[in-house]
């Protein structure tokens, strides 16, 4: 019987966000909505109680069920001070030097955290935006899911938005959305590893990049871009691009045939360190030498990239100052001062993961 409910509630505010439906808009009688949910009368009447004590809708004695305002509050407003906090991912890599810098901020101003994260899945960024969409945050920090592809979610990131809920992304953002963005200076700082391979006399390099998230596609163009400077050298060039949910046992597949080709590239540029750690391993595994005979560089200055050997040659990224900075302009924002979308300059962390070719090489 809760499924029933839950069932309807979800049906009715996918139905409510979907934009058929205004403020003030009559919705179907009770038995319309038997006849459509095909669910008891017991559940439809339970989802609708809770849906009107959340502000979705409202009724009128004699005249049915219309839409509500959620904004409007219909209660004595939630005293607690609480931020969204939506990231792919919350404990490996990156992610939690991120959130430790947004604590550290908000904390100090009395606010607490309420943390989810969306496996890069758009399915599970729905779920967790209509979770905070029934919670009472004062600001979301998010990190959007396949942000190079056009998002199934923006209903409800403009549900947020109407709802005047500060906003911030990080990485990168979705382009339909006026959201200020706080994001690494992908393109460049690509471009400015490739400069180093180029230096060190490497000309068949194999770029490896994520290309579902938009820092994935910045940093293949700042690779085409690095070629494109070097028209010389540009059949030299090779890409694998890959989505989120590939396996690497599946990168290495395609990988191989590049391995095993008659002019096998001298050097990988890796979408990010994580997949550069991984295929230095993998390569060693397969009897290579690592930077001698393929150099590798990654991006992202992940802390396990100074311990491996070779030492891994990458782009930093500002891990908890990203997120100090986040922090701060959604403060700026609920205090309705207005802030811009901020870049991290490039810059590059050089060790012993490219190896200078010479002219015999």
């Amino acid at each position: 019987m809760k499924s029933d409910i839950t069932k309807v509630e979800k049906s009715l505010k996918a139905m409510l966000l979907s934009g058929d439906y205004q403020v003030g808009d009559k919705l179907p009688t009770e038995q319309e909505l038997l006849n459509m949910l095909k669910v008891t009368r017991y559940s439809l009447r339970q989802a609708l109680k809770k849906m009107r004590a959340e502000g979705y809708i409202v009724s009128r004695q004699g005249s049915g069920f219309f839409v509500g305002d959620p904004s409007q509050p219909v209660a004595p407003p939630n005293s607690q001070k609480l931020i969204g906090v939506l990231t792919t991912h919350l404990a490996d890599y990156i992610f939690p030097k991120i959130i430790l810098g947004i604590d550290q901020v908000l904390a100090k101003q009395d606010y607490s955290i309420i943390l989810s994260n969306t496996h890069n899945d758009v399915a599970r960024e729905r779920q967790n935006l209509m979770t905070l969409l029934d919670t009472p945050i004062n600001g979301l920090i998010v990190e959007p899911t396949k942000s190079a592809t056009l998002s199934p979610n923006l209903d409800i990131y403009r549900e947020l938005l109407r709802r005047h809920i500060p906003m911030i992304f990080i990485h990168a953002k979705y382009p339909e959305l006026d959201v200020p963005v706080i994001k690494t200076a992908d393109e460049q700082s690509e471009y400015d590893l490739m400069q180093l391979l180029f230096k060190a006399k490497h000309q068949s390099i194999l770029g490896m990049f994520q290309i579902d998230d938009q820092q994935g596609v910045d940093r293949m163009h700042g690779f085409v871009r690095a070629y494109q400077n070097h028209p010389e050298l540009t059949t030299f060039s090779n890409l694998i691009l890959y989505q989120s949910e590939e396996s690497f046992e599946n990168l290495a597949l395609k990988l191989q045939p590049f391995l095993n080709s008659t002019n096998p590239p001298t050097a990988i540029a890796a979408y990010n360190d994580q997949l550069a750690i991984r295929l230095i391993a993998w390569l060693q595994d397969q009897g290579y030498l690592i930077p001698k005979d393929i150099s590798v560089v990654g991006f992202d200055n992940y802390t396990m990239s100074a311990y491996i050997t070779p030492k891994l040659t990458t782009a930093s990224h500002p891990k908890s100052q990203m997120g100090i900075t986040a922090a701060e302009m959604l403060l700026k924002q609920l205090a309705h001062q207005k802030v811009n979308s901020l870049e991290f300059p490039p810059k590059i962390v050089e060790r012993a993961s490219i190896q200078q070719l010479t002219d015999e090489n």
